[in-house]
């Protein structure tokens, strides 16, 4: 999202003003990256990981500090000036049973197809957009207007459809349209180049999707989970499927919500939901996204793809946008 390109922004804009080498420039551009996640998400842990598992793909004794060191101060900053409040507040989740893990395998592979599917899309979409020779941006903009105008839920952070969600406001096919619509706005508005991200959309969708699995199994065991449950594995599930990080996904649900009782079941949803694309050969989204950049500038300068180096800022920024 924004904050993750800004702090990475601020990461360039340090190497710059040090002249420090392209190993280290790269390191400070990846932990103010980290830093920008930690500081949105109130997930210091989750910075640190994104930084080592995704951006980074090591975990050497002087990356670990620094990333360390970044995120811990970001999020002391945002809590002296926001506090230290969850940034999802769950009504009260009794403890899981046993009999939710066998639910959590099932949930998990629905999740991986969907996170699956957002990827194909995506990536086909930029194709397809890319040929367009009108202004896109101006069109959906007026189209995203106009929606905005009948239902403002379905853009923007969506923090009005969260707390319905949350309340259990939604209905199953209210839940499922909503999906939908906010998985085909996500994909347009990212045609459109504007800096919105996908992170905090994949999150919403992954709500969605929870409180639409919830809705299925209450079916066939009435009263016996929570909602909250749902949501939980679905934020975590959904974001192991497209970014393929499962690691920072569960510990960023988990410090976003509080509800640590559930890291297994969320352990089990992510696990199961970064199979489904990996057995598929789908890459990870970011990755995707950095192979798309590199092969279009590759044909703006006649050259194969694996010759085009890109700016040494340039990789971490655009696939995070």
């Amino acid at each position: 999202g924004p904050t993750v390109q800004m702090g990475g922004a601020i990461g360039s804009l340090f190497a710059r003003f040090f002249s420090v080498n392209p190993s280290e420039s790269r390191l400070l551009i990846c932990a103010g990256a980290g830093s920008g996640l930690a500081a949105a998400f109130n997930a210091p842990f989750a910075g640190l990981l994104f930084i080592l598992e995704e951006l980074q793909h090591r975990f050497d004794r002087f990356s670990v500090v620094v990333a360390f060191a970044a995120t811990i101060s970001a999020n002391i900053v945002c809590r002296l000036a926001f506090g230290s409040a969850p940034i999802f507040i769950i009504r009260q989740i009794q403890r899981p049973e046993l009999s939710l893990i066998l639910w959590c395998l099932l949930f998990g592979v629905i999740v991986g197809f969907a996170g699956l599917a957002f990827n194909v899309v995506l990536l086909r979409s930029l194709k397809i957009f890319s040929n367009v020779r009108y202004p896109l941006a101006a069109v959906l903009g007026v189209v995203f207007g106009l929606i905005g105008l009948y239902s403002p839920e379905l853009l923007g952070m969506g923090h009005e459809l969260n707390e319905e969600i949350i309340a259990g406001y939604l209905s199953l096919r209210m839940l499922i349209l909503c999906f939908f619509a906010r998985f085909a706005l996500t994909i347009l508005s990212y045609n459109t180049g504007a800096p919105g991200g996908i992170f905090a959309p994949l999150l919403l969708l992954g709500m969605l999707l929870g409180g639409a699995f919830y809705h299925f199994v209450d079916w066939f065991q009435p009263g016996q989970f929570d909602l909250g449950v749902f949501l939980v594995l679905g934020m975590g599930g959904m974001f192991s499927a497209i970014v393929r990080s499962p690691l920072t996904g569960i510990i960023l649900i988990l410090e976003m919500t509080s509800e640590f009782e559930l890291f297994l079941p969320l352990m089990t949803v992510a696990i199961m939901a970064y199979a489904v694309p990996e057995f598929a050969n789908n890459k990870p989204i970011y990755d995707a996204l950095l192979e798309n950049d590199r092969r279009r500038q590759a044909e703006k300068s006649n050259l194969p793809a694996e010759k085009v180096v890109l700016q040494p800022e340039a990789p971490e920024l655009r696939s995070l946008r």
